[in-house]
């Protein structure tokens, strides 16, 4: 079978084409994931992408999922997860009414889904302000957070309680560069770390946060659109993708998929606030 990853990160396999806008390993092949991708029509059985879709823009989002269709064989299946946007407005609107009730946890709880909301539309620095909200060593309501994006918030938890790890079993796999993918990452980026020495040199302090501001937008880390199941079966459908379905984490139509844990590691759902959708390629 021929599958591919589009927009991997740090979550892929050895058995899948792995692809994303900036290379992290040898195992990730480097493509402007916005443009038309360098494959023959009618070549992928599969084609699966998670928590891309939203860093790009509506007609950039509406353009790969053209070009997943074209590159798909008949019967192929693609597969989505993205933020559910649905979830995120149900979970602002409960925890907004309890939170003028005076619930304190829903407080908590609505400052979390406001940063969910916002933070990665405004955020002009790495991590954002959800990333400084994980930070604190007093946060009070870690459970909430790790259900809604598990693995992601895990990171942050794991250094400073290990009984979170002990009493949810949930494990991050965090993927260590070794020394030559540090080497690679510096070579591909030494025009960009001699560009900041010399806007250092011309602007001082204030340039350089300008243009990291700059590099952050234009990152993936910020979202510049976001999907529920209706909008997002109605991209696929107008692609000519038929037999649109929501599932979970753990179902596909793709073959073994759950061997690859791209989705699931060690039987946790990596990105929980997700909305899966997969779709078949008819003709």
């Amino acid at each position: 079978m021929r599958l591919l990853n589009i927009g991997c990160g740090r979550t892929y396999h050895q058995d899948w084409e792995n692809i994303d806008l900036i290379s992290i390993s040898p195992a990730v092949k480097q493509y402007d994931i916005r443009k038309r991708l360098p494959y023959p029509e009618n070549y992928f059985d599969a084609v699966y992408s998670s928590h891309l879709l939203e860093h790009l823009s509506k007609i950039e989002g509406k353009n790969l999922i053209n070009e997943c269709y074209r590159m798909l064989k008949k019967n192929g299946v693609i597969r989505l997860a993205v933020p559910d946007l649905e979830v995120i407005v149900k979970e602002y609107l409960y925890n907004l009414k309890k939170a003028v009730a005076n619930n304190k946890q829903a407080a908590d709880n609505y400052e979390w889904i406001m940063l969910e909301l916002y933070d990665q539309v405004t955020r002009t620095y790495s991590g954002g302000e959800m990333g400084k909200y994980l930070s604190n060593n007093n946060i009070s309501n870690k459970s909430y957070i790790l259900q809604r994006i598990g693995l992601e918030a895990q990171k942050y938890f794991n250094n400073k309680d290990r009984d979170i790890e002990k009493n949810t079993n949930i494990i991050l796999k965090l993927r260590i560069f070794s020394i030559i993918d540090r080497l690679i990452y510096i070579v591909k980026n030494f025009k960009y770390i001699i560009l900041k020495l010399i806007l250092r040199i011309i602007g001082g302090k204030e340039m350089i946060k300008v243009y990291e501001e700059a590099m952050v937008r234009n990152s993936g880390e910020i979202h510049k659109y976001m999907y529920d199941r209706y909008s997002l079966a109605k991209l696929l459908k107008e692609a000519s993708f038929s037999d649109i379905k929501v599932c979970k984490a753990k179902e596909s139509r793709i073959k073994n998929f759950s061997h690859y844990q791209l989705d699931i590691i060690d039987g946790h759902v990596r990105k929980p606030d997700s909305l899966f959708i997969e779709a078949i390629k008819k003709e």
